[in-house]
């Protein structure tokens, strides 16, 4: 099964408008920066490998957190990490099914972090999709294993 850019592009849309009132885009191109990040990840294993992950800017994860919850109260830290290891959890699983159901999910992992540039989701082997959110440009990226990549990065 060949996974392409696009497919993370209308799974990562179809999840969004299901969760958030908040619209997305996928981003037009030029410079960005994330700077603090929340990066989650969850790994499909069946006939392949295949790694979902998440790096969104922590203003942007956290008023995602609050409209998860529905609670106007600031979330913590830990709130964030589950919040986004949600939204990547249900990223994963909508990948697996697009790879036919099989395999097993992982739990999904998540830490804050620091991504000065746009190098880490532009260098890392597979696909990454770009969105943007309130301004916010956040990625997501599917690494894969043994199966073939679609549009070249």
């Amino acid at each position: 099964m060949e996974l392409l850019t696009s497919d993370i592009e209308e799974i990562v849309s179809s999840v969004w408008g299901a969760m958030f009132d908040q619209s997305l885009a996928v981003f037009a191109g030029g410079r960005w920066t994330q700077g603090e990040i929340v990066r989650s990840h969850e790994t499909i294993h069946g006939e392949a490998t295949v790694t979902v992950e998440l790096d969104v800017p922590v203003s942007l994860a956290t008023e995602l957190t609050v409209a998860l919850l529905a609670d106007d109260a600031p979330p913590g830290q830990a709130g964030v990490l589950d919040a986004i290891g949600e939204l990547c959890n249900i990223v994963a699983g909508n990948f697996k099914v697009l790879m036919g159901g099989a395999g097993q999910l992982s739990q999904p992992s998540g830490v804050f972090a620091t991504s000065d540039d746009q190098t880490p989701a532009l260098t890392a082997p597979g696909l990454v999709a770009l969105f943007t959110c309130a301004g916010r440009v956040f990625a997501v990226r599917v690494l894969q294993s043994p199966f073939e990549l679609g549009e070249p990065l």
